[in-house]
């Protein structure tokens, strides 16, 4: 990624931001499905996001693992599923992630001001309740050429919305302003989600999920849905009273007013 460089007639050339990998509008944002393959040493990802943890909401959780169950019951093949809501090799809890802004590469000497600027944004920013609303599959395309493409199994979100789409148009402003990326919404629309699984799909060299795989995505989706959809509904409100800026391996929790 280069830097502005002076043109023969000496006029500067915009700065220019090397671009992450597309994505669908289904792709779910989580900075877990970057590979160090997409990342130059000297590039830093940074990415915002509320985050989740399942030993605080055990109905939740245990709902979820219902959900797991269900999937699992005569899937071909259990390995190609991956769950984020087990924790480290496959111990307790793990988490949830609903991203309020797009995993962007910055250069090291911009790390600290992506924290500062996040900070002194999510500061200003007032606690709020979530809940969920329904299971939802959403498609990726491979991020890299090693990887195949996914299916991720996901709860969208219902109440809690509006406060999530303040923050995000917020946060969005300033990563386009001093960090010319895009923000959330021109990459992924107006939805928030957590994702909770995916499913690695054979593509057969297309690098793309067919028509038929997404459809049967759809119908074990359905099917949680007629099974657990009212229970998700239920659910007792998520209180979110921080915010994570993640730059790198470094997590920084940032408390809501």
């Amino acid at each position: 990624m280069s830097r502005a460089a002076a043109t023969p007639q000496g006029v500067p050339e915009p700065k220019t931001r090397r671009a992450l990998p597309s994505v669908s509008f289904s792709q779910s944002p989580s900075a877990r499905t970057f590979t160090s393959e997409k990342i130059v040493p000297g590039e830093w990802l940074c990415h915002v996001y509320v985050a989740i943890r399942l030993i605080d909401y055990p109905r939740l959780a245990s709902l979820l693992k219902k959900a797991k169950a269900t999937l699992l019951e005569g899937a071909s093949d259990p390995d190609s599923y991956t769950w984020f809501i087990d924790g480290d090799a496959g111990q307790g809890e793990g988490n949830l992630h609903v991203s309020l802004t797009q995993p962007i590469l910055v250069r090291a000497h911009e790390k600290d001001s992506f924290l500062h600027e996040a900070r002194s944004i999510l500061q200003h920013q007032s606690s709020f309740a979530l809940s969920f609303s329904t299971f939802a599959p959403l498609l990726s395309s491979p991020l890299t050429s090693i990887h195949p493409p996914r299916v991720y199994y996901t709860l969208e979100v219902g109440l809690g919305h509006s406060a999530l789409q303040a923050i995000s148009v917020a946060l969005g402003g300033m990563v386009k302003t001093f960090f010319q990326g895009k923000t959330y919404f021109e990459e992924q629309g107006a939805r928030f989600h957590a994702s909770w699984g995916y499913e690695q799909v054979n593509s057969e060299g297309t690098g793309e999920v067919s028509p038929e795989q997404m459809e049967k995505a759809s119908q074990r989706t359905q099917k949680l849905e007629l099974g657990l959809g009212d229970r998700v509904r239920a659910l007792s409100e998520v209180r979110v009273r921080n915010v994570e800026v993640k730059v790198g391996k470094q997590v920084t929790r940032v408390p809501l007013r």
